[in-house]
């Protein structure tokens, strides 16, 4: 007798493959909203009928449509990568954005606080950066009333949102040779 024990774990994996890509989907719908993203368009071309996240991939349950579920799921990947291929990263917007957002710079100001040892740094920044509006301004304030050294100082006034990157790069050279590390392959540095 036939369990169909395969049958769970396929559409269980689908399921969560599904579920990840509406996501996506939807984030990258939002970043479209926001501007994030611009959408290159063709002449003829039909609206949002056929995006991904619109379609019904739950009627799987049975043996004889397993077809159907599997087939929208190739679809809805299809229709993605589509998407994908049409979007258009507006830097200009990013970089409006992101130069907004001040408070990102709480962290490098905050490591060096501690490495010179100043007081509750934590503490300083959250009454500085909670329920309230970061600016330019108000950093460069705070970072000039600091008790640390004046080269530190000129270091932390140079930073800007869009300079900033913190550890992002030595993190993603950890995924990396995580990922590499997993797949059996050895990394040369």
């Amino acid at each position: 007798i036939e369990t169909h024990d395969y049958m769970a774990k396929l559409f269980h994996s689908l399921i969560q493959f599904n579920n990840i890509l509406i996501d996506f989907d939807r984030d990258v719908w939002g970043y479209i909203s926001l501007g994030y993203f611009k959408q290159t368009t063709k002449a003829g071309e039909i609206g949002s009928s056929t995006m991904p996240h619109k379609r019904d991939l739950t009627d799987s349950t049975v043996l004889r449509n397993m077809g159907v579920g599997i087939g929208h799921s190739l679809l809805a990947y299809k229709s993605t990568l589509q998407g994908i291929g049409k979007l258009q990263v507006n830097e200009a917007r990013l970089i409006e954005d992101l130069n907004q957002c001040w408070e990102v710079l709480a962290e490098p100001i905050q490591t060096v606080m501690r490495r010179y040892g100043v007081p509750e740094p934590y503490e300083k920044l959250k009454e500085l950066t909670r329920g309230r509006a970061v600016t330019k301004e108000s950093i460069r304030d705070f970072i000039e009333g600091l008790d640390i050294p004046e080269e530190a100082k000129k270091n932390l006034l140079k930073l800007t949102p869009d300079t900033y990157v913190g550890a992002a790069v030595e993190l993603a050279r950890t995924v990396e040779n995580t990922v590499n590390i997993m797949n059996g392959m050895k990394i040369l540095a």
